[in-house]
Parts: structure tokens; C-alpha cells; sequence
């Protein structure tokens, strides 16, 4: 077990609930920045929770302890230098013989890493977005400009094929040939009535 958590880098703990003492393995310690291997209390981990999520956090554990259930959450915690650290943690109820929450148990697990990459790559997407409508509009424009000019616009490759055209264009062609050209025709074969 000490292996399995090892590996997974989860720190463990216990909550005494009624004398308020939490115990905490090395990880957790590592975790929330405690030195020391003395114990610790339930204000000394909760002092560490941002301010904006321990509302959130505190309401969510005594709930979980006196709806004796499993508790999942997430929140930033600040150690004593201002690093910010982003954790989750899984706990459980264990029950007194009498059937109520004693302690809760669980572990921690140091996400931070993750948070950012997930933080970088929806930033990534957003600008990605961002560009790419930008382009579109611009492209949308573009096409606009020539769809709305009087000047006849041709964008054939190298085989003469039609890429874009213009509707000026597309008239004049159909007005001296008698065919009206769209995109993938062929010029050489557009103006000659025996081709094909």
C-alpha cells in the first residue's frame, strides 16, 4: 500500500473529529509545507486553504462527516511563502461503534501540474479560436470584396482548372461562350463547345 501511494505521489491523513488533531503522512506534510513531523490540527491544514475556497471546502467535510459520506473536492492551498499550490482530496467517514463519523480518512494528491497544462492548453485554444475566426472573417471578407467588384476575378492551377471565380467573371465567360464556368472546370474545355 505504502508502495501504491508512493508512486502515485498521495499523501494520507486522518482527521480526528473530536479532538480536532490531523495526522499526516511525509507527502502530506510535503504537500501543505509543514516541517516538522509533530502533529498538526484541523485549523493549522484549514489556515492553508485559499481564502476563496475555504467556505466551500469547510462546508463540504462537515457535511460529508455528518452525512457520513465520501468526500471528493478540490481547492488551492497557499503555504507560508505564498507558493499556490492547487491539491484534491478523497476522504471517507470512519464510524464509531455507535455508528457516527470519529474520523475521516484520505489522501491528498498535489495537482498543480496538471492545472496549469490544463490552463496553457485552454489558453492555447482560446487564441487558436481566436485566430482562426479572425481568419475566417478576414477570408469572409475577401471574398466578399471580390464576389462584389465589376472586375472580372479568375484563380485557375496549373491545368487551367477553376479554383475561384468571380460572379462578373462567371457572367462575362458564360456571356461570349455561352457556358457558364464553376469552380473545378476546366478553362480549356469551357471554351471549346466540342470538348468532353
Amino acid at each position: 500500500r505504502a508502495a501504491a501511494l508512493s508512486i502515485a505521489r498521495l499523501g494520507t491523513f486522518e482527521w480526528h473529529l473530536a479532538t480536532d488533531a490531523v495526522t499526516l503522512d511525509d507527502r502530506s506534510r510535503e504537500i501543505f509545507g509543514f516541517a516538522t513531523r509533530e502533529g498538526a490540527t484541523a485549523q493549522e491544514v484549514f489556515v492553508r486553504i485559499h481564502a476563496d475556497d475555504f467556505p466551500r471546502v469547510h462546508a463540504e467535510a462537515m457535511h460529508s462527516a455528518a452525512a457520513l459520506s465520501r468526500l471528493e473536492t478540490e481547492y488551492r492551498i497557499v503555504l507560508s511563502d505564498g507558493t499556490l499550490r492547487t491539491v484534491v482530496s478523497l476522504s471517507h467517514p470512519v464510524l464509531s461503534p455507535q455508528g457516527k463519523a470519529e474520523r475521516m480518512v484520505g489522501v491528498f494528491a498535489d495537482i498543480t501540474e496538471r492545472k496549469r497544462a490544463e490552463i496553457a492548453l485552454h489558453e492555447l485554444n482560446e487564441t487558436l479560436e481566436r485566430r482562426v475566426a479572425e481568419a475566417l472573417a478576414e477570408r469572409k471578407l475577401l471574398a466578399e470584396l471580390v464576389e462584389g467588384t465589376d472586375a472580372f476575378v479568375h484563380v485557375a492551377d496549373l491545368d487551367f482548372r477553376w479554383l475561384a471565380i468571380n460572379k462578373a467573371a462567371a457572367n462575362e465567360f458564360e456571356r461570349m461562350f455561352g457556358v457558364r464556368p464553376k469552380v473545378g472546370d476546366s478553362m480549356l474545355d469551357a471554351d471549346d463547345p466540342d470538348a468532353g
